[in-house]
């Protein structure tokens, strides 16, 4: 099946190709610059992990999406859309890395299946979004990226910084859980 990976970067997007990719599905990869703070360095972590795993990579420039509160509204409905394009088909899915524990909107089920109805509406029920780790905490999407090795070095998750992550930032302290995941296993 066409699937198109929203990547940004980070583990849990990557986590998706390689979940796609063990499915057999005929994965692309799509980076969105939205005037992140961290554009550069998630730019080329997203990059080097579609040419680790050796799948097509295309990149989409968009306005800004940051209100004046510093959050970016809509993000995850404006990048399912902008993928949409991206197909090379009228059917396929388009896979996002959103899991549970997030406070906002567009990380919930309801969000899900509100898109979804969108994407029915356009499609006749021909394009899926897909998000398989919805149900899982960050915590057991980092468990599913180290079982499945992941080439984590690739990776880039920082919200503050597009040079060295910052370490204080929400995307720093998650990471500092997978290092101490990592440290576990080797201690094992």
């Amino acid at each position: 099946m066409d699937t198109i990976v929203l990547l940004s970067g980070g583990v849990d997007s990557t986590a998706l190709i390689e979940y796609h990719l063990t499915r057999k599905d005929n994965v692309s990869t799509l980076f969105i610059d939205y005037s992140q703070k961290s554009v550069n360095s998630e730019y080329q972590a997203a990059k080097a992990i579609s040419g680790h795993y050796n799948v097509p990579f295309f990149k989409q420039n968009m306005e800004s999406l940051v209100n004046e509160t510093g959050e970016y509204k809509c993000r995850n409905a404006k990048f399912i859309l902008t993928a949409c394009g991206y197909l090379r088909k009228t059917s396929g899915l388009i896979s996002l890395g959103i899991h549970t524990g997030s406070i906002y909107y567009d990380t919930t089920k309801e969000f899900v299946e509100d898109i979804q109805k969108l994407l029915d509406g356009y499609y006749g029920g021909t394009v899926k979004l897909v998000t398989p780790f919805l149900n899982y905490t960050k915590k057991q999407v980092y468990q599913y990226s180290l079982k499945t090795n992941l080439p984590l070095h690739l990776t880039f998750s920082c919200e503050n910084s597009d040079s060295k992550p910052c370490g204080t930032c929400g995307s720093c302290i998650d990471r500092s859980m997978l290092n101490d995941l990592i440290l576990n296993k080797k201690n094992k």
